[in-house]
């Protein structure tokens, strides 16, 4: 139960991470490219 559980919080903690990562490279596209 208690590994289960690690699992799940690593695997929302690594979603949480690959979200911001996300928003940041889009912001830099975004200001990469203002044309858009």
């Amino acid at each position: 139960m208690l590994i289960g559980l690690e699992n799940r919080q690593n695997d929302t903690e690594g979603a949480r991470q690959a979200k911001q990562t996300v928003k940041r490279t889009v912001k830099r596209k975004r200001s990469f490219t203002p044309s858009d």
